[in-house]
């Protein structure tokens, strides 16, 4: 891509949720550069729901969704496409209950589940949770909260039992005790793709490409750095040793493609817990 080309280009807009595992992509739309497009961070506390929607809206051109919300979303019709991994290592969901609530998971299962939407990685993940533990789930099982912030609501008013988040993004939560952890499921397969509008993916692959190779090297960057804790520490309010365990796990890249087998095997996984639009294949 030219530098012409780069300076003129529109924003592409990227839906990335207010999380430590963005950093990488806010450093690239930081820094700019010739050699590629402007980028345009559009925060969506909402999660893979909101952002979903919003790239069938045409809101976002692309976007760094959970890997089972991409899988689910395309199943149901959204015209988008999953193009590379982003986060290589699972997702650990915490799995939590207010912290007043008496009870272990197991004797929690009569209440519903606080979701961000239906669609969202707190519903899938719910939906494989209950798999896990021979249980079977369904659309009375849910209370739509939108975000944190309902969930959070949701839980201390009772209007919902459960709740699945990053477990290191709640733990400010847990440590005040306003939640109390009860479980965690780590997602089986890498935990979040990068996904483009069909749209711009067929107007503006190079460029995509390119910003794509750039969040590669801001990413590993990333994940080479100690210091990084730090920043996650001052940005996101966690404290360091939280801060340092989720670093320690997470590896964060964007150079391998999203093959037809990982998502053929997510699919068949939502499939076998009811959680897809359609019925897998096989």
């Amino acid at each position: 891509m030219s530098r012409s080309t780069a300076d003129t280009s529109p924003p592409l807009r990227v839906g990335l949720v207010p999380e430590h595992f963005t950093l990488p992509w806010h450093a690239v739309a930081a820094g700019g550069g010739s050699s590629i497009p402007p980028l345009e961070p559009v925060e969506q506390s909402g999660g893979t729901g909101q952002m979903t929607a919003a790239l069938a809206a045409g809101e976002l051109d692309l976007a760094v969704l959970l890997t089972e919300g991409a899988v689910a979303a395309v199943d149901a019709g959204l015209a988008a496409t999953p193009v590379r991994l982003y986060q290589t290592t699972p997702l650990y969901w915490g799995v939590h209950t207010a912290g007043g609530r008496v009870g272990e998971l197991d004797e929690l299962w009569d209440g519903r589940f606080a979701v961000s939407r239906h669609g969202s990685g707190s519903h899938l993940m719910a939906h494989v949770l209950a798999h896990r533990h021979g249980r079977v789930l369904d659309d009375t099982d849910f209370v739509v909260v939108g975000d944190l912030a309902g969930a959070r609501a949701a839980l201390a008013s009772g209007a919902a039992a459960l709740f699945l988040w990053d477990r290191y993004m709640t733990a400010p939560l847990v440590r005040s005790g306003e939640f109390r952890l009860v479980g965690e499921q780590p997602t089986p397969w890498p935990a979040l793709v990068v996904t483009v509008a069909d749209r711009v993916l067929i107007e503006r692959g190079d460029e995509i490409a390119a910003v794509l190779d750039a969040v590669d090297v801001a990413a590993r960057r990333f994940c080479d750095d100690p210091t990084s804790v730090d920043t996650v520490v001052d940005r996101y309010g966690l404290d360091r040793a939280t801060a340092a365990a989720w670093w320690e796990r997470v590896r964060l890249s964007c150079d391998r493609p999203v093959t037809a087998s990982l998502v053929a095997e997510v699919r068949a996984a939502l499939g076998r817990v009811g959680a897809l639009a359609t019925t897998p294949d096989g």
